[in-house]
């Protein structure tokens, strides 16, 4: 009878191997990260004496250049919804370049933003969510969803006229 034996090596062999491998892997993620576009949303409320205004921005958070060309806010919806998307504000402007850290920005009046949801029908101090959403020239997508609170445009015009009397005043 014959008897085999399987010479496994020893331990160091073993731990370099994995050694090896874990650093290959390692590389090929940050080689991976690195040439990639990144950019991240950033929203923001700026209150202003006549009204809110929301503030969408833009910033080129990798080393590859971004050519940003179109924006849009609507109601975010879940993927497995059947709804239209419901827009409420889009932008068509000229395309712009972002190199590195470079930003764009945009703002719409809450009243504007208000005034759309209440043709879709949402309840007044209802809270939704919203998703505003960038792309670049190439069809690429950086968004942010966030939490609004519905505001009726009725009472936002009357403290609009208020305020615009106080002024006059």
């Amino acid at each position: 009878m014959y008897t085999v034996v399987y010479n496994l090596g020893n331990i160091a062999d073993w731990l370099t191997a994995f050694g090896t491998i874990g650093a290959v892997i390692v590389s090929l993620y940050f080689s991976y990260n690195r040439s990639r576009k990144k950019a991240k949303v950033i929203i923001s409320n700026r209150k202003t004496v006549l009204s809110d205004k929301l503030l969408f921005r833009i910033v080129n958070t990798g080393i590859i250049p971004i050519e940003v060309s179109t924006s849009r806010l609507s109601i975010h919806e879940p993927w497995w919804s059947k709804k239209d998307e419901r827009v409420i504000h889009f932008s068509d402007e000229k395309p712009m370049m972002l190199e590195q850290s470079k930003s764009r920005t945009i703002y719409i009046d809450s009243y504007t933003v208000d005034k759309k949801l209440e043709e879709y029908e949402i309840p007044n101090e209802k809270k939704i969510k919203l998703i505003y959403v960038f792309r670049d020239t190439e069809g690429a997508a950086y968004s942010k969803v966030f939490n609004y609170t519905v505001k009726k445009p009725k009472d936002i015009e009357e403290k609009m006229t208020l305020t615009l009397s106080d002024l006059k005043d």
